[in-house]
């Protein structure tokens, strides 16, 4: 009897490659043209993990007009890109199925002319915006900031960014890690605005697939996954190969510059450091449904379920036991040998990138709870079985009536005595994991009743069940509700006839004034056009006229004749204003029907409460303008003040310890500003630091920060930018304002500036000995002839 062969024999033969098969073809549709945004998938190909997968991918480019999940619905492609407007093609029935994220940060931004009046996104109301095709994200980000469609003149994107240098837009959609490149490279001056300011935090590119091509080919779409995501760790590592890769096999659209800039700017979007790549939370695309659902988007509590794909399980261990000691079970048992070696080497990845997620966290900790003892929302984190208070703001104690000690430890339904009310929130809260803006009365330590609103959602809290709760008190709230029912009374009692009617003229409200006006009952007009009073001695242009003007949103005021129940006509003067949403959507039209002796009673009433209440919002707006303003900016040149670089120094250069990189100082001081403002006077002065401060925002990243430190002193901060470059920053600055001539009279005056410059680590480690080496720099710079820069030399101030 032939003796068994040895246990590494057997593992020998189960490292042997097999016979390759025919390789299965399949199609993947970018979604866009090559360039590093799809590195992935090009190192997939060339590196034969695909073909080790037993696959024959053709990676194809997109254009304009291209539809992702067109061609993958239609069997064309197999496999596509997409970004978090996925889900909204899915909420249209389209079964498209989430594979893996790959951009944990979405790249959109929007990108406007610096000299276009735009500071901020509301005052791209009215001006030209280039969208590309599937930017729902960014239309997702004008409807937060208050702009829908209606206020914005939308042109299709030419995907061309030189149109935006030569005018011909104002604003265009645009990539961060890619359009900047260009625009940098062509000393253009412009300003980033993106979503993520404005709390939309979506995912960027994705991985998808279709629910046939899943159900039809299961092991091909995680041997597809699988080998993508292998490629995109292997492209992120090596980011000058895989340049070279898309220019000699794909495209030489782009520079190799181009490309790795693109790919420095991808890191901290695709966190492939810190986030296991593919991964996507089931939390997290509800919060994007969430978001969307909230501006009009998507159906309200739109379920994900089947849109995030769950890769196929590993074997279990106990069937693999079972099997035996036969050839066949060794080679099984070998493979998966191999495969728990391979498993302990990713798990000791897993627990060093946790352990640096942990103190990140506890980082996180502290500033959360800084921000949570001083927001004025009631902030409690409770056990789910007990209602014990495990944490409570300070906000929560004033709201409760007792002090912060007191309340932890608690019973949170000591606050809410209804136990059928308890009941429901509870029901509420196992059926959907979260209950959001319920009104309740909360009761206070001394009895007394408050009127709230409380949100709340289920959750873990070091590995425990947990439910965070925010409390908001709606006293405020409840007084203006009051104060809107005593006009809604006196709308009743109003002697001038009223009536509201829906966008297509369908009457929904009617007064008791109007009733006596028509001699229809308000039963009969509910529900009825507003064609029920036409007299016939108005032509069809005259209601034409009519309608397009409150269409417009404007307010139609005139003479018409109307007809009465029984028959009779009647003559008045009518207002019909349209009442517009939050998104500047017409929702209904009001009508007030009265003569001509009312009208002017009527009218100065009406203009005396729409300018007290116009007055009121303009002066809450200014307020809350010059508190934001007056915290972080400079008055004059609307540059950071030295309050606000205090604080980003301190935490810019801890973030740069952490992370190793460099960070550089740039301190600039005009020279002869003295004998400038003696000679021709401060609003001179004043003319050129605006025109230095006009020149530092032309030339400046998204994170840099340039402030202005005091006087004629100014001051950048340059994360992530080492001395020789910050040097060649600092030279361009000088060259470009050496350059410039500021007008006094028929007078052109010329100035320049003096620059100093230090860098961590290069100069010193901390904030303070930064900003005394810069400043010293610039001592150098100024007493060594001026309109020039000086880095801080070390030996030269021993």
């Amino acid at each position: 009897m032939r003796p068994p062969l040895p246990l590494f024999l057997i593992l020998l033969l189960a490292l042997l490659p097999l016979p390759a098969g025919a390789l299965e073809k399949v199609v993947l549709q970018l979604k866009w043209q090559h360039q590093f945004q799809f590195a992935g998938y090009y190192a997939a190909a060339a590196k034969g993990y695909y073909r080790d997968a037993g696959l024959d991918v053709s990676i194809v480019e997109a254009g304009p007009a291209t539809d992702p999940v067109t061609e993958v619905i239609s069997g064309r492609a197999q496999y596509g890109t997409s970004n978090s407007a996925l889900i909204l093609a899915r909420a249209k029935g389209e079964p498209v199925v989430a594979l893996a994220v790959i951009f944990q940060h979405s790249p959109f931004i929007l990108v406007a002319r610096a000299n276009a009046g735009i500071r901020s996104v509301r005052d791209m109301a009215g001006k030209r915006l280039m969208i590309e095709p599937h930017a729902d994200e960014i239309y997702a980000f004008l409807r937060k900031e208050g702009l829908n469609e209606s206020r914005l003149v939308i042109q299709p994107h030419s995907f061309n960014p030189q149109d935006l240098i030569d005018g011909r837009t104002d604003v265009i959609t645009a990539y961060s890690t890619d359009q900047p490149f260009f625009f940098e490279r062509q000393g253009f001056r412009y300003l980033e605005f993106t979503p993520r300011t404005a709390g939309i935090d979506f995912y960027g590119d994705n991985l998808f697939s279709s629910e046939k091509e899943i159900a039809e080919h299961p092991a091909r779409t995680q041997a597809f996954r699988d080998a993508s995501l292998k490629g995109w760790r292997y492209a992120m590592d090596h980011p000058e190969e895989v340049v070279d890769l898309i220019r000699t096999q794909y495209s030489q659209r782009h520079s190799s510059a181009h490309l790795l800039y693109e790919a420095n700017r991808m890191v901290p979007l695709l966190e492939s450091d810190l986030v296991e790549m593919g991964y996507m939370s089931p939390a997290r695309w509800r919060h994007i449904a969430a978001t969307y659902a909230e501006l009009g988007m998507l159906p309200r509590d739109f379920a994900i379920d089947g849109f995030l794909y769950n890769p196929a399980p590993s074997p279990d261990p106990d069937m693999i036991r079972a099997l035996g000691f036969s050839t066949g079970a060794a080679l099984i048992l070998a493979a998966a040998l191999a495969g728990l070696y391979a498993l302990t080497r990713r798990l000791k990845r897993e627990i060093g990138r946790r352990q640096k997620i942990e103190s990140e966290l506890r980082e996180s900790d502290i500033k959360f709870r800084a921000i949570a003892d001083t927001t004025p929302v009631a902030l409690l984190i409770t056990r789910p079985e007990d209602g014990r208070v495990i944490y409570a703001n300070q906000t929560a104690a004033v709201l409760g009536g007792l002090p912060v000690e007191e309340l932890i430890g608690s019973d949170v339904t000591r606050f809410y005595p209804d136990p059928a009310a308890r009941t429901k929130f509870l029901d509420e809260l196992r059926s959907h994991g979260s209950v959001r803006n319920q009104v309740i009365e909360f009761v206070r330590e001394d009895g007394a009743p408050v009127l709230t609103q409380r949100s709340a959602t289920l959750g873990t809290l070091n590995g425990e069940p947990a439910l965070f709760v925010a409390i908001a008190d709606l006293r405020e709230r409840h007084r203006l509700e009051a104060a809107l029912q005593a006009r809604g009374a006196a709308i009743e009692a109003a002697a001038e006839g009223i009536a509201i009617t829906d966008p297509e003229g369908r009457i929904e409200y009617v007064n008791p004034a109007l009733t006596t006006i028509t001699g229809y009952s308000a039963e009969e007009m509910n529900g009825q056009s507003t064609r029920i009073f036409h007299s016939g001695k108005h032509d069809k242009a005259f209601y034409d006229n009519l309608w397009n003007t409150i269409r417009a949103g404007q307010v139609w005021r005139g003479e018409i004749v109307n007809r009465r129940k029984d028959g009779n006509l009647y003559t008045e003067l009518m207002t019909i204003a349209p009442v517009r949403n939050d998104m500047g959507e017409t929702v209904r039209f009001v009508a007030i029907k009265h003569d001509i002796s009312e009208r002017k009673r009527m009218e100065t009433d009406l203009q005396g409460t729409n300018a007290m209440l116009q007055h009121q919002i303009e002066e809450i707006r200014r307020l809350q303008e010059e508190l934001r303003t007056q915290a972080v900016r400079d008055g004059l040149t609307n540059l950071f003040n030295r309050r606000y670089l205090d604080e980003t120094l301190e935490r810019e250069l801890a973030r740069a310890k952490r992370e190793g990189y460099p960070l550089s100082l740039v301190m600039i001081d005009v020279d002869h500003f003295k004998k400038l403002n003696d000679s021709y006077g401060h609003q001179t002065g004043d003319k050129v630091l605006c025109e230095l401060a006009a020149v530092l925002w032309g030339n400046i990243r998204a994170e840099d920060v340039p402030c202005r430190y005091g006087g004629e002193e100014f001051l950048i901060l340059l994360p992530r930018m080492p001395l020789g470059i910050a040097l060649e920053r600092a030279e361009s600055w000088r060259k470009a304002f050496e350059a410039m001539r500021v007008s006094f009279g028929d007078v052109q005056l010329a100035t320049t500036i003096s620059l100093g410059l230090s860098a961590y680590p290069d100069h010193a480690r901390t904030p303070e000995e930064l900003l005394r080496c810069c400043d010293e720099a610039l001592y150098e710079a100024k007493h060594g002839g001026r309109n020039c820069s000086v880095v801080f030399q070390p030996e030269h101030h021993v």
